[in-house]
């Protein structure tokens, strides 16, 4: 009997927690995470005009994070991002509590001029404010997309292949 208690406790406790993170935000909150070269305008409308969008794949600053900051640079970017690449992104699991929402996924991505189907694994944290995204941060290995490179994915699966041999 107790036991049965407690697990309702704790479901009414959870349900209540998640209460405070409405239909709206998940609803943008997937508009955001399935962004692709067909809607990725649109998706822009769900970010706050101060917006720090995080991602492996941007020139690292002081601190050693990848950041944009703003609108017009998120703009930018991912104008330049979707005039060489293809991708198409599945969410897997997804957590959303107060005003924060977090989820994995796995993308994929055909990059220009290769040919080759990039498949990466991450995941993605965004946080609200008056139902619009002011923090984005992406977190994945940008190593598997290096490695597709010509040259230079020689290089990556070499230092990967000598890693995975020293940590035998």
């Amino acid at each position: 009997m107790f036991k049965q208690m407690f697990v309702f406790f704790l479901l009414t406790v959870s349900s209540m927690s998640f209460a405070d993170f409405d239909e709206k935000r998940l609803e943008v909150a997937r508009e955001v995470m399935l962004y692709n070269q067909d809607n990725w305008e649109e998706a822009l409308l769900n970010y706050t005009d101060d917006v720090v969008y995080e991602d492996a794949i941007m020139n690292n600053d002081e601190n050693n994070r990848y950041k944009i900051i703003g609108i017009s640079k998120l703009t930018r970017f991912m104008k330049n991002l979707f005039n060489f690449t293809v991708q198409d992104l599945v969410i897997e699991e997804e957590v959303y509590m107060d005003d924060t929402y977090m989820s994995t996924w796995k993308l994929s991505m055909y990059a220009k001029p290769l040919t080759k189907k990039i498949v990466v694994s991450g995941s993605t944290l965004l946080k609200f404010r008056d139902n619009k995204v002011y923090y984005h941060r992406d977190f994945y290995s940008d190593s598997v997309i290096w490695e597709k490179i010509p040259f230079i994915g020689m290089g990556v699966k070499r230092l990967r292949k000598l890693h995975r041999g020293n940590a035998k």
